[in-house]
């Protein structure tokens, strides 16, 4: 009787053993394939930049300015600098005779950045010695604060 119960105790630590080692090898390969994934990602949403025109654009026509970019977030992927004037983000623009406010603009900014989570939005900035840059930027959830990881002030 008690040979059978060492028995079975020694074939459970055993049984433990091998499912410890098997949930490891599937973590391992798990950890892999994500990483894999983001790079193939990460390469498939590099930043594509067009440029233009270099003459900047009227004051009137600034909906906001890039004051942070933080490495590695979503607008630091998709090329934005500090300095970078927006002059349309997706459907947000501010030309002349808009009744909106820079900050209504900015509440509109949002709105298109919470109605596109995972989906790329055009933006077209102002960079100076540049001229003008088209973007793409994907917002998402990352490793830090907010859906893109760039500050925007609004344009005065």
């Amino acid at each position: 009787m008690i040979y059978a119960i060492r028995n079975a105790q020694h074939r459970l630590r055993c049984l433990q053993t091998d499912h410890t080692a098997v949930m490891q090898q599937i973590e391992s390969c798990l950890l892999r394939l994500h990483a894999a994934s983001r790079e193939e990602k990460a390469a498939t949403q590099a930043p594509q930049h067009t440029k233009t025109s270099k003459q900047a654009p009227p004051a009137s026509q600034v909906v906001a300015v890039v004051d942070e970019v933080t490495h590695g977030s979503p607008a630091h992927e998709a090329g934005f600098h500090v300095g970078d004037i927006v002059t349309t983000f997706g459907s947000c623009t501010h030309k002349d005779g808009d009744a909106l406010t820079p900050q209504e603009v900015l509440l509109q900014m949002q709105t298109v950045v919470k109605a596109n989570m995972d989906r790329s939005v055009p933006v077209v900035v102002y960079r100076e010695g540049e001229g003008i840059v088209q973007l793409a930027v994907t917002p998402r959830q990352w490793d830090g604060p907010g859906l893109l990881g760039c500050h925007l002030i609004p344009a005065k």
